[in-house]
């Protein structure tokens, strides 16, 4: 499922103000790793991924997202 799928689905349906996809960028996606391994939750893959890219969400410019 694609991102924005998935925060349409979350902000229309559940009455999120923001998407917990488009959350994670703007928290930045490496914060929200180094919390899921705090938390001992396991990491999904795909944002391992991004920030090992360097990827991390706004303040980069890029995550799920891109923001030019």
């Amino acid at each position: 499922m694609a991102p924005e799928d998935i925060d349409s689905c979350m902000t229309l349906g559940a009455g999120m103000p923001l998407g917990p996809v488009a959350l994670l960028d703007f928290v930045g996606l490496d914060v929200s790793m180094a919390i899921g391994e705090s938390l001992q939750v396991p990491v999904p893959r795909l944002l391992v991924e991004l920030v090992e890219a360097g990827s991390l969400g706004r303040k980069t410019g890029a995550g799920f997202y891109r923001y030019d």
